[in-house]
């Protein structure tokens, strides 16, 4: 059908070769990271307390105690002025946005993001004949609402329920097959009132735990944290298509933070930290086709993954379905931050490369968190993808005096 088109157009975004694990999921889009400070950590944050990426990569993260935090992160929107837009060598006005809001108590925390990813107007021509004949808008969004607590001063635990649309059609013209809404009709089938936007909803759960310790002139802060993210049902776009299981990911790391006791104006001086993790794509099918039950992709897709490369059949073991992340963020005076982060995926599992670089600035409430992709393949649809983050973080002692 045409717009299976479309959902090849977004799978090509994630993966540099349509054979990466990935590609067998529906609604990708789930797993873009626009979080500008955890992209500048290459997305090695899984075990970073306080981060608002645990939105959507470790609901156990999110919050800072007795803290409102509210935040829009952007890319590839014109009219900034901010630099080259997100996957440059897009055909079209791509971009997406991911504001938030995140409100902290002493021990539970409560988050909401909405995620909107817009494919830009695309174009039908026809199949001998360049001209076109109609045009249509892919969009795609997301509501996330995420709870965290903590259970004490070493445990925290997270819960996420995603709410997500894929409307690759969204209702306009394409051709004399498709109407408006969200009817579908083929002209030389059967088929009536056939869905064109898949609809669903997934889960992700976190947990996170610490065990500070300190010497004469440190804290540290070893963490380990460990998610599954997309947690559903598989969906299709169509009534009578082939259902497609959810891009649930499963991720584990760590992190060893150093901070410096001593201070400069009330300021702490000086904090390093390291943060290393794994990720993979829990997606199967069986032999007829049919894609695993959410359940059963989570304890079953521990060995080989086999796909079809174009020519043959071929496998990816288990380590190859691993993804590497590595970050580290060097902080001063509680105002400047620098981090460098290194991504790696199996050339046959996505082939993505590439090292990051980004930096924060902090001033009292306000902070603005930028990063940027380096990738290894001068040829990616990587290159030149920045991101820009601005962010507010307003203390309960603004709102009210302790008199």
């Amino acid at each position: 059908m045409k717009y299976l088109v479309c959902i090849v157009i977004v799978f090509s975004f994630f993966t540099s070769s349509l054979i990466a694990q990935v590609a067998i999921t529906a609604v990708p889009f789930l797993q873009i990271n626009n979080n500008a400070s955890s992209v500048g950590l290459a997305e090695a944050d899984v075990a970073r307390l306080y981060s608002a990426n645990g939105l959507h990569l470790n609901p156990a993260l999110i919050g800072n105690p007795n803290t409102i935090e509210a935040s829009t992160q952007f890319n590839g929107v014109d009219g900034f002025g901010l630099g080259t837009d997100w996957l440059s060598t897009f055909n079209g006005d791509l971009s997406v946005t991911t504001p938030h809001i995140i409100i902290s108590f002493n021990r539970l925390s409560v988050g909401y993001q909405h995620t909107y990813f817009d494919l830009g107007e695309q174009f039908l021509t026809g199949i001998d004949d360049p001209a076109i004949i109609s045009s249509f808008r892919p969009r795609e969004y997301s509501n996330t609402f995420t709870l965290a607590y903590s259970v004490n001063d070493y445990v925290r635990i997270g819960l996420g329920i995603n709410r997500f649309t894929s409307a690759l059609f969204g209702g306009n013209s394409v051709g004399s097959g498709i109407t408006s809404g969200d009817d579908f009709w083929d002209p030389d089938s059967e088929r009536e009132n056939s869905r064109i936007e898949a609809k669903g909803s997934s889960f992700d759960f976190g947990v996170y735990t610490q065990y500070p310790f300190e010497n004469s002139m440190f804290h540290f802060l070893p963490s380990i944290g460990l998610s599954v993210t997309d947690f559903g049902q598989p969906i299709s776009y169509d009534d009578y298509a082939q259902e497609d299981p959810l891009p649930m990911q499963f991720r584990t790391g760590f992190g060893f933070d150093a901070e410096l006791k001593e201070k400069l104006a009330s300021f702490k001086l000086f904090k390093a930290a390291f943060y290393g993790a794994v990720s993979k794509t829990m997606a199967r099918r069986e032999a007829d086709g049919t894609p695993y039950k959410p359940l059963k992709a989570l304890f079953r897709s521990w060995d080989t993954f086999e796909y079809f490369n174009g020519q043959e059949t071929a496998s990816l073991s288990v380590r190859e379905q691993f993804r590497t992340h590595l970050g580290t963020e060097f902080t001063f005076m509680e105002i400047l931050n620098f981090r460098f982060g290194s991504f790696y995926e199996h050339e046959n599992n996505g082939a993505r490369a590439y090292n990051t670089f980004g930096i924060g600035l902090h001033y009292k409430y306000v902070s603005f968190d930028y990063a940027e992709l380096f990738p290894a393949d001068s040829e990616s649809s990587l290159r030149d993808t920045k991101y820009y983050q601005f962010s507010v973080k307003l203390p309960f002692s603004l709102f009210y005096s302790s008199n």
